[in-house]
């Protein structure tokens, strides 16, 4: 099983675009689908330039999973979204920048205390 944190950037109009296809699947994938946005934190503010962040923490995450299958097929379809997944390994790290507005980024530190 493979974990991982993720987080999305996509403007607002595209995330309402987003839960209508998600009402228009089938049932047991609308489930799944429904089930993982559920777990996502969602933040929206002008700091964010009209764009809604979503964020995973420690999910399941692979691509061949219904729900990963639907929001990686969105995200090709309105072409300007950011996205990051970080996996358990050090070097397991996908990212997708193409809104060209910096919302999200990839930050590795050491602190002590």
């Amino acid at each position: 099983m493979s974990f991982s944190d993720i987080a999305i950037a996509i403007k607002v109009a595209d995330y309402e675009k987003m839960q209508k296809a998600i009402m228009e699947l089938d049932e047991e994938r609308k489930k799944s689908v429904t089930r993982l946005m559920q777990g996502a934190s969602v933040e929206s503010s002008i700091a964010h330039q009209g764009y809604i962040i979503l964020q995973w923490k420690w999910v399941k995450w692979k691509a061949n999973y219904p729900e990963v299958k639907f929001l990686r097929s969105f995200l090709e379809s309105i072409k300007k979204y950011d996205y990051i997944r970080i996996g358990i390994e050090y070097d397991d790290v996908e990212y997708e920048f193409n809104t060209g507005e910096n919302i999200i980024s990839i930050e590795r530190k050491i602190s002590c205390s």
